[in-house]
């Protein structure tokens, strides 16, 4: 009950995140933005996580994990009501924006640390692949429902919705959270400590490394895609407003079976790395030459979503996963964790980055010169930093071991 109540407002979070995308260039005209400025808005909602990511993690472990949960939830409701009611400039909208933000900040916090707490590490590859589903979920909701929502009852019945799923969100959080005694992080590194010490010798560098290359994803998928795919199909590709919305969800449903999948087959190969390098080099091919291509063909859309949907799957599992494989000892793991929020926000933030340099030399120079490299740079350095977590040692075996030493 208490990972169900986290993912629920997980996914509500990033609902609220991305419901501006489909009608970012609408909400920026009525509050003074143009294109090279919109971004701002997200940036706006993801500003407040980046100065919460390591705090928070803090006020998380020596506050209480259920009472900073109800004050996110909190937060995140005052912003998406104030946006109902907000006019003339555009600080009004951004305070809302802001608002909201500290409570998806928390959120990117607290539920993968919790997921370290209630599943054993033979099974963080699951539940790190049910975890990450938060956002395919919560992108999908939006991109599916914000052009319909704008059409009928304007862009303020997005504020309304998130308000009404906050709201839920916070009773919720009230009558069924609650933690196990004892973690289960805590009860394996006790019992490895009793069999063999070097085996809770934290990888700090690799963890480390691995959690904070989680920007170049943040960036290219939460702050460019998410953000701008629709804008992209409407101006470049000539499509509706519904349209352009519902394309781009696709991916998110199709990464909800297949993260479940990707979850199970790391569990059983007995790796976190190579499900996250091997797709960061294919996110670079794509970007360059397969998302931003201008023009009436649709081809390339297509090809874009079925590969994107398979990078989704992977990419934010793995991560997750593999930082408390690396980090082991649960202070480390938290802020580590900590560390993958924080730079989840300041990639996410970067559309406006996006945004500037599309409005300077086009999508489709924007994809090859600006985010094909950063997703390559990823590649590379998770390739040459973080330690190869397929070891001789069969690795079922390994992961068998951890989840017996967890039980008992």
């Amino acid at each position: 009950m208490s990972f169900t109540v986290l993912f629920i407002f997980g996914f509500v979070s990033i609902f609220g995140l991305i419901r501006v995308g489909p009608v970012l260039t609408i909400v920026g005209a009525e509050f003074g933005f143009d294109l090279a400025g919109v971004g701002i808005i997200q940036t706006a909602f993801t500003a407040a996580g980046i100065i919460l990511a390591f705090p928070g993690a803090w006020i998380m472990r020596n506050f209480g994990i259920k009472r900073t949960t109800i004050i996110a939830c909190l937060l995140s409701l005052l912003g998406a009501a104030q946006g109902i009611w907000a006019t003339g400039g555009p600080e009004a909208i951004l305070f809302s924006r802001v608002l909201e933000g500290i409570g998806a900040g928390f959120i990117m916090i607290i539920g993968p640390n919790v997921c370290t707490r209630i599943f054993p590490q033979a099974r963080q590859g699951i539940a790190m692949a049910i975890w990450s589903l938060w956002a395919p979920a919560g992108v999908f909701l939006s991109l599916f429902l914000a052009p319909y929502l704008n059409e009928f009852f304007g862009w303020r019945s997005l504020w309304v919705v998130s308000a009404v799923a906050y709201a839920v969100c916070l009773v919720l959080a009230l009558a069924f959270f609650k933690l196990p005694k004892t973690n289960e992080n805590e009860l394996a590194l006790e019992q490895a400590q009793k069999q063999d010490s070097a085996t809770v010798k934290p990888d700090v560098r690799s963890a480390v490394v691995m959690a904070l290359s989680f920007i170049f994803w943040c960036f290219c998928f939460g702050g460019c895609v998410n953000s701008f795919y629709s804008t992209f199909l409407v101006e470049a590709k000539g499509l509706s407003v519904y349209d352009a919305g519902f394309l781009p969800s696709l991916i998110s449903l199709f990464t909800l079976p297949l993260g479940i999948i990707a979850g199970v087959i790391s569990d059983k190969v007995g790796t976190r790395k190579w499900f996250v390098v091997i797709p960061y080099f294919v996110l670079a091919i794509v970007m360059a030459f397969c998302a931003w291509i201008e023009g009436p063909e649709m081809e390339s859309v297509y090809i874009f979503i079925i590969i994107m949907s398979l990078l989704s799957a992977t990419i934010p599992m793995g991560t997750r996963a593999a930082v408390p494989q690396y980090a082991k000892d649960p202070r480390l793991t938290d802020y580590a964790l900590a560390a993958m929020g924080f730079v989840t926000n300041i990639g996410i933030g970067c559309a406006v980055v996006f945004g500037s340099v599309v409005a300077a030399i086009g999508w489709q120079n924007a994809g090859l010169y600006l985010v094909a490299p950063a997703a390559l740079l990823a590649g590379v350095i998770t390739l040459a930093f973080c330690k190869n977590d397929l070891v001789k040692k069969n690795a079922k075996g390994a992961a068998g071991d951890a989840g017996n030493a967890a039980k008992k």
